[in-house]
């Protein structure tokens, strides 16, 4: 029985992993400065603000004195999953439970000399989640998700002349997860109940991933130019997992149900983010950038026990393509206006798709204000973003026909402020 519990939970896990990356190209948080967020994320040609640690360390190069920089995004999600083929009408449309999400950011920089400029962020790249009513009837597959990570990212650049810079990073990254479902079990051959219905909380960490970014930037007078790129790192989640149970079962039923341990590895993609900055009139500046996500690193779950690998699931994703466009207008010296667009591939195939974070191709919308105030700088964003809706078998667990089979509605508003001081 201890054997058959220790099977269930390898599958939890390398469930548990694959769950953080059912964000498709949006598990990748990319609102880390707020003057980016207003030109939707268009920013790597240009990258003039601290927020550079994270768009493209090259334009740390311009940056003079000290400058510390912190703020924070409120991302608002709402989704929903109609199952018109579900025989009781009252789950045939289901609403996810609101939720309110803060990915934050920390960032101080400090020219050390007119060629070297060192910098250091936190940031947090992965995360969010999903929460449906308990009883939902796909609970089976997740009824609760939530990813957080950290990353602490040291960098520094190098201003070669006055036109052009190259920068470097290395990031610590320290991730943690927690999934909830609901399972059946049948104990009638071990004397016990024949059916019953229990929770699963599963939650994994990792400790100790590592992965690197660099950045090239060249300015002219009237244009610029910059390319970026984050590294591939593997998340060696350890978790463990606890019952939820209805009663309490006597022994030794109940040895089934103890805590246990397991591992995955789950990689994250390589990202290479290029741009082209412009100056069409005085005052006015547009970015268009192209961002290019290796999702195909993710081609397969590797599940973990006891030092051996038990299982891999095939999962065969492909690389996705996300287009940026932004635009700044200074009205003047202290008041910048800003607007974005972009457009966002889905890498996550529509057969993988369930209700643990369901993704779709989707459509952002941004605006901004940047107020500057002697050497305090505030910025404000506002974001608006359209998933379209998908339909997708659920992986047909557990249900006959197409019971499962539904489509997913998202969309989400997120609010961002950034303050920044220079010494």
């Amino acid at each position: 029985m201890r054997k058959i519990g220790k099977k269930i939970l390898y599958l939890l896990i390398g469930l548990c992993a694959l769950t953080s990356l059912n964000f498709g190209s949006g598990f990748l948080i990319y609102e880390f400065g707020t003057a980016a967020t207003a030109q939707a994320g268009a920013f790597v040609a240009r990258a003039y603000d601290p927020s550079a640690i994270f768009y493209n360390p090259a334009g740390l190069g311009w940056l003079t004195g000290t400058q510390v920089s912190f703020g924070t995004t409120l991302i608002l999600p709402s989704n929903s999953v109609t199952l018109p083929y579900y025989p009781d009408p009252t789950w045939q449309s289901v609403d996810g439970e609101k939720q309110v999400f803060y990915p934050s950011h920390v960032y101080l920089t400090h020219q050390l000399n007119d060629k070297i400029v060192f910098g250091i962020g936190v940031h947090s790249p992965y995360g969010l989640g999903t929460k449906w009513p308990k009883d939902f009837p796909l609970r089976f597959i997740a009824y609760y998700t939530n990813m957080k990570s950290f990353f602490i990212n040291p960098t520094i650049a190098y201003k070669v002349n006055e036109k052009f810079s190259i920068g470097f990073g290395l990031s610590y990254i320290y991730s943690d997860i927690t999934i909830r479902r609901k399972s059946i079990a049948d104990l009638s051959m071990y004397g016990g109940p024949s059916s019953f219905e229990f929770g699963i909380e599963l939650k994994g960490k990792e400790t100790s991933a590592f992965g690197v970014n660099f950045g090239i930037l060249y300015k002219e007078e009237k244009w610029s130019v910059g390319l970026a790129y984050r590294s591939r790192a593997t998340l060696g989640f350890e978790g463990n997992i606890n019952y939820e149970l209805p009663y309490q079962l006597p022994p030794p039923l109940n040895l089934a149900f103890t805590e246990m341990e397991g591992s995955a590895d789950m990689p994250l993609p390589d990202i290479i983010t290029g741009g082209v900055a412009f100056k069409p009139t005085d005052g006015l500046e547009v970015e268009v950038d192209v961002q290019y996500t290796i999702w195909s690193v993710y081609d397969k779950l590797e599940i973990y026990g006891d030092g051996e690998k038990l299982d891999e699931v095939e999962e065969n994703w492909k690389d996705s393509i996300i287009f940026r466009v932004g635009a700044e207008y200074m009205l003047n010296e202290k008041v910048a206006l800003r607007f974005g667009y972009l457009y966002d591939q889905t890498p996550q195939p529509v057969e993988t798709m369930d209700p643990m974070l369901p993704d779709a191709d989707r459509h952002g919308f941004t605006a901004g204000i940047g107020y500057k105030m002697n050497n305090l700088i505030i910025d404000f964003a506002y974001y608006y973003e359209l998933f379209k809706d998908r339909e997708c078998p659920n992986r047909n667990i557990y249900f006959p026909f197409n019971w499962a089979t539904g489509t997913y509605s998202t969309s989400a508003h997120l609010i961002g402020i950034t303050f920044t001081y220079k010494f």
